[in-house]
């Protein structure tokens, strides 16, 4: 089986012309409402204090950290997360953390850190003054896609198409140059991961222009 991963050494593979389509990865069961062997102590686990709503009612644990945000909105916006809660097993058998209901996450804690933050913060992508990272827009488009956040994916993606368009803009003239002035704050080598992104999301219209980044990587340390 063809794999998703693309590295230094494959970035001439060709993009791939299939329709847009939710795929099932290898996280899609990486979260669980029961016990772990491995995890850490409810009292052990530190608060994130952005994300801490003193009247949620959910508490997402990512690694040693916890955030109490809404199951409401958290299941209306994403399939995964409403199926998620409604197969949840009997309170007397979940975990709760001030009498929210304690979901266990296997992402990392940033990760979902800049998820959660574009879901409960009213992030826009379109704001004229805004410059995104690279990392946070990435993890925000996996994790979205991940647990079928569709409107995300969509505005995180186009927002993305503005630094990788179907074509090379006209004003490109070195690869470091235009990392510093495009709309993304991003380092060339992210290149790489937005060929990843292209591929995973089925959005090939940025590959061409990421594919000829990868190339000018190539290029720049041979």
């Amino acid at each position: 089986m063809e794999s998703n991963v693309v590295s230094r050494s494959s970035v001439t593979s060709r993009p791939s012309s299939s329709p847009k389509k939710r795929l099932r990865t290898d996280d899609d069961d990486d979260y669980e409402l029961g016990s772990s062997p491995t995890r850490l102590s409810l009292e052990s686990l530190q608060r994130d204090k952005s994300l801490w709503y003193p009247d949620g009612t959910v508490v997402l644990v990512c690694n040693d950290t916890a955030f109490q945000v809404y199951q409401g909105v958290l299941a209306q916006r994403s399939t995964v997360f409403r199926d998620m809660f409604r197969l949840a097993p009997p309170a007397i058998n979940a975990e709760h953390m001030d009498g929210c209901l304690v979901v266990r996450l296997s992402d990392s804690a940033l990760d979902i850190q800049y998820l959660l933050h574009a879901l409960f913060s009213n992030m826009k992508f379109y704001r004229p003054s805004a410059r995104f990272a690279f990392t946070s827009l990435a993890a925000v488009i996996r994790l979205s896609y991940k647990f079928q956040i569709e409107y995300l994916v969509t505005e995180a993606i186009a927002y993305l198409q503005e630094t990788f368009p179907i074509n090379a803009p006209e004003h490109f003239l070195t690869l470091e140059q235009y990392s510093q002035q495009c709309p993304m704050q991003f380092e060339p080598a992210d290149a790489i991961a937005v060929v990843n992104l292209g591929k995973l999301t089925r959005t090939t219209s940025m590959l061409p222009f990421a594919f000829f980044i990868c190339a000018l990587l190539d290029l720049k340390s041979s």
